[in-house]
């Protein structure tokens, strides 16, 4: 992928908001939690020497972290067996996530994300789908580059509101949460509580103020 290329020739502390860094971290935090797991559990286990455990382990951890809401879910089908239908490319199961969400309607227009979470969920949603971020745009309504690049480059909860990747970015991924049945975390409720029905403002911040002399 091009970010995992971008983020492969940082260095120092360079790459917090590339997606890579939030796919990887996740990834290798499950990695090792399941490999002490499968370790322990084979040192009661009387199975033959060629069981490998920790490497089913590790296997079964790619692919729950990869396909985070459904792995756990998905029934069993015949895609995996002979005779079944073929498996669908990435690209064709992303496409149809997308063709999918936009069919969820949103029970209001309102947003309550701030800007370093929408931007957090959105680098951490493309390295996990393993989608490009040309793609991800595409999907939030045709996001223009330049504009992502933008919020991207922005640090603080209201840093960015006024960029239209904010609020697309955000409802994008507020239909896909609602389509997997993914619940709502207790920052979003508290966020829901704390700033009312019409949720965080997506106009310019004010950096001026006007002071009249009489």
């Amino acid at each position: 992928l091009a970010s995992a290329s971008r983020f492969m020739k940082l260095k120092g502390e360079s790459g917090y908001d590339n997606g890579t860094y939030w796919g990887a971290k996740e990834f290798f935090q499950k990695r090792d939690a399941d490999a002490k797991a499968a370790k322990a559990a084979s040192k009661s286990s009387n199975k033959s020497a060629n069981t490998t455990p920790a490497k089913a382990a590790t296997s079964a951890s790619v692919a729950e972290f990869f396909s985070p809401a459904t792995a756990k879910k998905r029934p069993a089908d015949s895609s995996c067996s002979p005779g079944g239908p073929a498996k669908k490319s990435k690209g064709a199961a992303f496409d149809e996530l997308v063709d999918q969400a936009r069919g969820v309607d949103l029970p209001t227009e309102a947003i309550f994300d701030n800007c370093d979470e929408v931007r957090m969920k959105a680098l951490a949603f493309i390295a996990a789908e393993g989608v490009t971020t040309a793609a991800f745009l595409r999907a939030c309504g045709n996001i223009n580059s330049n504009s992502w690049n933008r919020f991207l480059s922005t640090k603080g909860p209201t840093k960015g509101r006024q960029i239209e990747a904010y609020p697309k970015a955000y409802r994008f991924l507020e239909k896909v949460r609602i389509l997997r049945g993914q619940p709502k975390t207790k920052k979003r409720i508290n966020a829901e509580a704390k700033e009312g029905p019409d949720g965080y403002s997506t106009e310019r911040e004010r950096t001026h103020m006007w002071v009249l002399g009489f």
